[in-house]
């Protein structure tokens, strides 16, 4: 909301600066404006016009940019949980070096970090989320390794190696 009112202010601002430039404006003259020549210079108009400019715009970029940190936090999390826990699979020793894979994980957690303190989530909540996920996929990848699931084992290293690599574009 506070970006709301910022937008709002700049926007009125400049439009009340556009408005005062135009010749034979009351602003320039020095002289005193009083409401009825406000009125007659659209002053109203002006306000709401800012109104209607600003306040949608910065409102959709606020809901934006708490959808791609959330997005970042929870891609952040899984990922770190899938890399984390390739260590139960011995398949995936020959297809991954093992300190580039886990400096990986190491950055996916800090940009859960990072994302959760612009969400707002505690550190705590975070390194129970990361935990979470970390014991899920370890478990997860023991099972399947057990029950000699090749297939699904080499489907959950593709997951872990697309988190490996750099995130794209979009």
């Amino acid at each position: 909301m506070r970006l709301a009112l910022i937008w709002l202010i700049f926007t009125y601002a400049a439009l009340k600066l556009g408005s005062m430039a135009r010749p034979g404006h009351l602003g320039f003259r020095g002289g005193e404006i009083h409401l009825l020549d406000r009125l007659r210079a659209r002053e109203p108009g002006l306000f709401m016009s800012s109104i209607l400019l600003s306040v949608p715009l910065a409102l959709l970029a606020e809901r934006y940019v708490h959808r791609t940190l959330t997005s970042q936090y929870e891609h952040s999390i899984a990922c770190y949980g899938r890399i984390k826990a390739l260590r139960v699979l011995p398949a995936s020793k020959d297809e991954a070096g093992d300190f580039a894979v886990y400096e990986r994980a190491e950055g996916h957690k800090q940009t859960a970090f990072l994302m959760a303190r612009d969400l707002k989530i505690g550190p705590g909540d975070v390194s129970i989320a990361l935990n979470r996920q970390d014991m899920f996929y370890t478990a997860r990848y023991a099972m399947l390794q057990n029950q000699g699931r090749r297939r699904e084992v080499q489907e959950e290293i593709g997951m872990a190696q697309r988190c490996l690599l750099p995130p794209g574009p979009g």
